[in-house]
Order: C-alpha cells, then structure tokens, then sequence
C-alpha cells in the first residue's frame, strides 16, 4: 500500500503538471498552427519528424536503466549505488545525444530529398537536429527524477518547457522567423526546461556522484538491461514516425498539418496514460525488488488506468467538431475527422497498451517489452503501406492501422502478462468501463444536434464536458466499474495530497452514494492489496 501510494501519488502530481503543460503546449500549437496556416504547420510537422525518430536510438535503453536502478536500489537501501549509476548513466546518454546531433546535421540534406521527399526542408531540418541533443536531456533528467520518485518536479519541469515554448517560438513566428522560428523555440525550452530539472536534482539533495572506476560496469549493467528494453520501445517509436513518413508520400503539407493539428488535441489522452505509465515503472521495480505481489498490482493498473483513458477517448471522439473549430478555426475544420478517428484509435489503451511496456520493464520482464513492441511495430510496418497507399484510403487508412496493430499488440500483451507474471485482466470490468463512457457519448450527439446551430463552439464543448463527466461518474458505480473497496482503497492511496485530496473525496463521497443505494451491489472485493 506505501508503493500504491507513492505510485498513485506520483500518476496525480504528473497528471496535473502534464495538464498544465499541455494547456499551455496547447495554446502554443494553436497559435503557431494559426500563424503558419496548414501548409507551414505541415512542413513544421515533417522538419521535426527525422529528429524525432532518430531520438529514439540515443542511449541504447541505458535512460530506462537508470529509473530501474536507482528505484530498485533505493528501495533496497543502497541510496549511494543509485546515485552513482544515475550519474554515469547520464553522461553516457547525454554524450550519445551529442554525438547522434552531430551526424544527423551532416546527413539532413540527403534524408530531406530521400526519405521526406522534400529538399526543400534540408536546412530547416538541420536547425531541429538540435532537438535530439536539447530532448535528450530532457529525457536523461526525467529519468532520473522518475527514479526518485520526484513526480511533481518533472510536472514543473514539464510545464516550465511549456511556457518556454510559447513564448519563445511565438515570438520569434511573429517576427517574421517562420518555420526556423518555431523549431528554435522548441529547442531553446527544451534546454531550458533541462537545466531547470538538474537544478532540482541538485536542490532535492540527489547529489549524483559518478566514480570513474564503476563507469564501465555500471553503464553495462544498465545496458544489459536497457538494450532490449530499448529494442521493443524503439520499434514502437518509430513505428509511430513511420506512419508521418508514409504520409508525406500520399499527403499535402496542408493535410498534414490538418492531421498534426487533431493529433495534438489526442495529448489529453496521452497526459493521463503518460503520467499513469511513468508512476508505474518505478512503483513496480520497486514491488519486485521486496518480492510483492505484482500480478495483483498489474490487475488494479489496468483497471483504474482505464478508468482514466476511456472518459477522454469517447469526450474527443463525441466533440471533434467543436473542439476543432473552436481551438484552430474554420479553417482547420476538415481536422475534426482525423481527431474522431484518432481518438478510436487509442481505444487499445483500455487494454492497457501505454502501461504494459513499463510493467514488464519495471520488474525487470524486458524481453516480454521487446516481444508485445515487436509484434505491434510489425504490423503497424505492415499495414500501413496496405491501408494507406495499395487499398487507396489515404491518410483514414493510417490512422486505421494505428488501431488495428496497437488492438494486437493489446491482447498479445495480456497473454505475455498472464505467462510471465501470472497476472490477468478483467474482462467484465473492461466492459463495464467501456459502458460507462458509451451512455454520455450517447447523449453527446442529439445535444450537439439541438445546439449546433444556436450556439458558438466554445459553449458546446463546455455542455458537452459537464454532460459527460456527470453521466460517466455517475454510470461508475450504477454499472459496476467502482466497489466500495475500490472506494477504500482510493481513499488511501490518495490520502496527504491537499486540495486535490479535497476534491477526490467529494468525488468518492458521491460515489459512495451511489454504490450504497444500487440495488444489485454485486460481489465485493474482499481481500485488501498490499
């Protein structure tokens, strides 16, 4: 239950940091996408993918090394071993970043003509290789930070690259700057939001120490273990650039950029499955490293992540016209369809497919990561080309291939956890979920039909939110996704949290209404999970 609480406390202090950013990250897209127009926003959206998807080979898995280790030996009590592997894992990553910045630069213009298609991109492109080496220590950072637990650090951090962004690479798209403009300011938050975070290592008393004698072995360690971890994510990152890269040779820039800007609405769901998967990874080093019971937490993981992810994937898909119209205006309004269909596409995360990878790499299961991202990144290879170009459906094509190979990997996964950890789903709890976010969808739409057209976007998406989360809190319990001892064990693992305790317990007060007045309560939980 203390892990259960450090875990959930962590997934809320992330979960409101990376609201926050995403907020502001928000307002920055929309005004960039506003200022650059599809066209722009699409060549944005094509300079910063090569650098994105060469990010994902920096480090070789040792950044997932260091979350492990130090959270494994920190709850072991070998504070100082974590320091010093922490340390020495971060200037191998870091040097690696370097390194990997520098050769991307020289090649830029040939990948822009060869693999983008556009040449045109290749000194734009060079500018956002910084991003590999800025993201990179980003990315070194959290991870140290993940490791020790310091959840709300990395939400400021977080939030603080936000607010760089927006006023940086706005201001530089005003002055005339254009597409160079946006990707510096990108870049420059990105550094300033590094330095920010190893200040706070610094100022939380983490006093990262390497040891030149143990640099070696403790880079091989986290390598051994972070080499097939690496492997698995890899294949699923660059899957997801693949698509962008299948879609440069059958799409515009201005569809594209109408593709760009309804994915980047989907950060509201990626915020909870991010903040819910970065808690986890620790929390379940952690319960392997004092041998508890991980298939009883796999089981309440999946259950309450789900609870999260379904409400937001279903409110997207019910209020992509709205949404769109109001945060990009008409001119972005053919959006509204790829936002619909991307949020369906994220349906597999019900099944836990953005928290598996960092359960199994949490109790050291890498090799289960490496087989659910292979399988999944395989198909994605595989049917995008089929869906999108050979059978002719366009950029709908990709984003079905999207679901259809992350729905694979879902249910391959939940074998995998079911093999390795003995650990199982609940289908009927699954479904109940799946019911309770399906009854407010279900009133979205005659609302919207009424509404429509009297009433201005921004006032629409607001009935359409306070409809559906009453319905969904409300369905909870009526359907059975929420018990009393779900109630009990909430109330614990979100104890000590100040106004956001305050919030959750009215929350959880209404809900206990209503489970203690549902006729058929059904069977409760009777074991506590420790």
């Amino acid at each position: 239950m203390d892990i259960a609480k450090q875990s959930t406390s962590g997934s809320i202090a992330l979960f409101v940091g990376n609201f926050a950013s995403t907020l502001v990250l928000a307002v920055s897209g929309i005004v960039i996408a506003r200022l650059l127009g599809p066209s722009g926003y699409g060549a944005y959206a094509l300079a910063l993918l090569l650098p994105n998807t060469l990010l994902n080979f920096v480090g070789l898995g040792v950044g997932a090394g260091i979350t492990r280790y130090a959270a494994r030996n920190i709850a072991t009590g070998e504070e100082s071993a974590a320091r010093r592997m922490a340390f020495n894992g971060l200037v191998f990553v870091l040097g690696f970043g370097c390194g990997m910045t520098i050769l991307t630069y020289f090649a830029m213009p040939w990948l822009s003509e060869v693999v983008l298609q556009r040449p045109e991109l290749a000194s734009v492109g060079q500018i956002a290789t910084l991003a590999i080496v800025s993201q990179t220590l980003v990315q070194t950072i959290t991870s140290a930070l993940l490791g020790w637990n310091a959840m709300r650090s990395i939400g400021v951090m977080n939030l603080a690259q936000a607010v760089l962004k927006l006023a940086l690479a706005s201001a530089l798209v005003l002055l005339g700057f254009g597409v160079e403009g946006a990707i510096l300011g990108l870049v420059v938050s990105q550094v300033g939001a590094g330095v920010l975070g190893a200040l706070t290592l610094y100022f939380l008393g983490v006093s990262l120490r390497g040891n030149v004698a143990f640099f070696l072995s403790d880079v091989k360690t986290m390598l051994r273990f972070g080499v097939v971890h690496f492997a698995g994510t890899m294949l699923q990152s660059f899957s997801f650039q693949y698509v962008t890269i299948v879609m440069a040779s059958i799409a515009s820039d201005t569809v594209i950029g109408f593709y760009t800007s309804g994915s980047n609405v989907l950060a509201a769901v990626s915020v909870a499955s991010t903040a819910i998967a970065q808690s986890l990874f620790p929390a379940f080093a952690a319960l392997e490293g004092v041998k508890a019971d991980t298939s009883m937490a796999f089981r309440f993981a999946l259950k309450y992540n789900g609870m999260i992810v379904a409400p937001i994937i279903f409110f997207l898909f019910g209020a992509a016209g709205p949404t769109v119209r109001f945060l990009y205006g008409q001119q972005y309004a053919p959006a509204a369809v790829y936002l619909a269909l991307l949020a369906l596409s994220n349906i597999p995360l019900l099944l836990g497919h953005g928290i598996v990878s960092n359960v199994f790499s949490g109790v050291g299961k890498v090799r289960q990561t490496f087989y659910f991202n292979l399988l999944n990144s395989g198909l994605q290879f595989l049917l995008a080309p089929l869906l999108g170009i050979w059978l002719g459906l366009g950029v709908p094509g990709l984003i079905y291939s999207i679901l259809l190979s992350n729905l694979a990997g879902s249910i391959f996964s939940l074998y995998l956890a079911k093999s390795a950890m003995g650990a199982t789903a609940d289908p009927r709890m699954l479904l109940a979920v799946l019911v309770a976010s399906m009854i407010p969808l279900s009133l979205m739409f005659p609302i919207q039909a009424v509404l429509l057209p009297s009433i201005q976007s921004e006032y629409l998406i607001l009935i359409d939110f306070v409809t559906f989360a009453a319905v969904y809190l409300t369905a909870m319990p009526l359907v059975g996704v929420l018990q009393s001892d779900d109630i009990r064990v909430l109330r614990m693992a979100t104890a000590g949290l100040g106004s956001v305790s305050k919030i959750l317990e009215k929350v959880l007060a209404y809900e206990s209404k209503l489970i203690a007045r549902r006729p058929f309560r059904g069977a409760e939980q009777s074991k506590e999970p420790r």
